[in-house]
């Protein structure tokens, strides 16, 4: 490898543990520190205390109930909503065939030609 590849290869190390640091600091760490605190007790021990307080008060019960209905119902609905377009996409022709056929060709003819900006690099040699 050259020098110039050896420097690229060392650029994107670094980007990649910079990432890494990233996820580790804003991710992984406060995720950690949650379940520490609920967990365990500023000495160290062990407990459930934290889930017992939480779920003895029912305000907070009845709001994971709710959740729970909100994201079933939702989940329903687009089950329903997904099943019935495929049938009607499945059942009625809409032309998407053709359309993703000529896609296809476009795409094939857009690589063999060279966009016109780049047809004569000659002029862009001499700057």
């Amino acid at each position: 490898m050259n020098k110039k590849s050896n420097k690229n290869l060392d650029i994107w190390k670094l980007v990649s543990l910079a990432i890494l640091f990233l996820y580790i600091l804003f991710l992984l760490y406060p995720l950690y520190k949650l379940l520490q605190n609920a967990f365990f007790t500023s000495e160290g021990k062990f407990t459930l205390e934290q889930f017992k307080s939480f779920f003895s008060q029912s305000y907070y019960v009845e709001s994971i109930f709710n959740s729970l209905k909100v994201s079933g119902l939702a989940t329903i609905l687009t089950l329903i909503i997904g099943i019935f377009l495929v049938m009607v996409l499945l059942t009625f022709s809409f032309g998407l065939p053709a359309t993703l056929e000529h896609a296809q060709d476009e795409a094939k003819n857009h690589t063999k030609q060279q966009p016109k900006l780049f047809r004569n690099r000659s002029r862009f040699s001499r700057l």
